[in-house]
């Protein structure tokens, strides 16, 4: 067998093979041998004589497709040959046994449920978590993790993808993670040079070793240049970033990292704050934003059905909403109520922030928010018409340009990134009208603080644009410190 192993994949090989971690963790754009890599750490595990091969144990592969499988597995038999080992191909089941050992692999289904209870397994890798369904893909990882947790057990993880698309927070987190017993290598691109060939360079080292493969890498590089859905395929699949396309982000995931990455100052004066009240099962959402820029957001949820069961509902990562609420930045109905009435969310805000400088209500809501303040502060309503819904958003991709003074407080980020990362927005009429797009927000179905920021934000901005132009609007509309 001759392999022609690039510095890349023996720096990955060379971690699995030390036995220092049990969870290894690789990423990589598109066609940088990962189903390669899964397949040769698979083809170890089952070698005789290898430092990784037990004799009698079983390793298992799980992909997002059974197609993704059987493309490993022809990998892994090219790797081992047919004289030592029986392979088995059916539409039910993928799977290789070491004839002289009982050393065998198998492709497992990636729906999570089924890979509960797993023994005598030496080794599990996932190809693609990331494009997996994100609860199947969960409750996968849930499975793999229990088992290794077990006493005594030799199992060791590996995960490998690329970021994009990313559907499950979970993948991500492996990727920015790390900890004495995880080995990452990710081949993530630099936002910020993203354009540049030579950022291509390094984050693709083996596509640029075959010309042609290099050249069509190019071209597609000069049409992400000039067209924004070319773009949004590109920084995802050849950069390995997570990316949207840019007439549907609300706002770039680049552009919000850069935004988290503000140190937010302190709470100076009364704050806006923008509210999204939910019905039915919806959460209720504020966002608060000081003169500063500084910006915090708080949730409330209903107390009916429990934070778990509203996981699965929204195929949110196991233990993300648990979190929020012990931050205290969700709070559920405490009369466990399906549909929290307005003042639940009215009286959190007093209590969190104190009084504001105002409230913004969409006209929709504003008469259930007026009742529930109570003449404790000023509530503006925000009639929500195609033409104000574009400048609020305008508003909000103003705030956190490079300029832009928007600066999130870190327990609040978590909440906000949930919804801000998959909310989109249709662009109607030649670009001319943007609106928040209520049915495109099919992974958390989280727009509750998307739709709170877009209104704080509209407000702030406002507020900042009256003040240079010389008090002309209403003194109620200008900050009250």
């Amino acid at each position: 067998m001759n392999e022609v192993i690039q510095p890349f994949q023996r720096r990955f090989l060379r971690a699995y093979h030390s036995g220092k971690f049990d969870r290894l963790v690789f990423s990589a754009p598109r066609g940088q041998g990962k189903s390669w890599l899964a397949s040769r750490c698979l083809a170890d595990a089952l070698t005789p004589g290898h430092k990784t091969f037990k004799p009698g144990t079983e390793s298992a592969f799980a992909a997002a497709s059974v197609e993704q499988s059987r493309i490993v597995f022809r990998y892994l038999r090219r790797m081992l040959g047919d004289s030592d080992y029986r392979w088995l191909d059916s539409n039910q089941k993928i799977g290789v046994t070491h004839k002289a050992t009982g050393t065998a692999a198998r492709a497992l289904s990636s729906r999570g449920h089924t890979a509960m209870g797993i023994v005598n397994s030496n080794l599990i890798v996932l190809d693609e978590p990331g494009a997996m369904d994100p609860a199947a893909g969960e409750l996968l990882r849930d499975a793999i993790e229990t088992a290794k947790s077990k006493p005594g057990s030799p199992l060791i993880s590996v995960y490998i993808g690329t970021l994009a698309p990313l559907r499950s927070y979970w993948w991500k987190e492996l990727i920015d993670g790390g900890g004495p017993d995880t080995y990452v290598q990710a081949l993530v691109a630099d936002p910020a040079k993203w354009r540049h060939v030579s950022e291509l360079r390094r984050v693709n080292p083996l596509v640029r070793k075959f010309p042609k493969e290099w050249s069509k890498l190019l071209r597609m590089r000069e049409q992400a240049l000039s067209d924004p859905a070319a773009e949004a395929v590109f920084r995802s699949y050849h950069l390995n970033l997570h990316s949207l396309d840019r007439r549907e982000a609300l706002i770039q995931s680049d552009q919000w990292e850069a935004v988290l990455n503000r140190v937010p100052p302190p709470r100076v004066g009364k704050p806006i704050i923008g509210v999204d009240m939910g019905l039915s099962r919806a959460w209720s959402a504020a966002v608060a934003l000081w003169e500063n820029g500084r910006c915090e957001s708080i949730a409330v949820c209903p107390g009916n059905p429990t934070i778990d069961d509203q996981e699965r509902r929204d195929k949110a990562s196991r233990g993300l909403y648990a979190r929020l609420v012990e931050r205290g930045l969700l709070v559920p109905d405490s009369e466990g109520r399906r549909e929290p009435p307005p003042s639940v969310l009215i009286d959190l805000i007093f209590d969190t922030w104190g009084p504001p400088a105002r409230i913004v209500a969409d006209r929709m809501k504003y008469a259930g928010v007026l009742d529930a303040v109570r003449d404790r502060c000023l509530v503006e309503e925000r009639k929500v018409t195609p033409d104000r819904m574009t400048d609020d958003i305008t508003c909000l991709r103003q705030m956190t340009d490079v300029n832009g003074s928007l600066a999130v407080e870190s327990e609040s980020a978590k909440l906000l990134t949930t919804s801000l990362l998959f909310a989109r927005v249709n662009t109607k009429q030649g670009g001319t009208v943007i609106l928040l797009d209520k049915d495109g927000n099919h992974n958390l179905g989280r727009d509750d603080c998307a739709a709170a920021l877009i209104l704080a934000a509209g407000a702030w901005v406002r507020a900042h644009r009256q003040r240079r132009t010389g008090g002309t609007a209403p003194t109620e509309l200008l900050w009250v410190g």
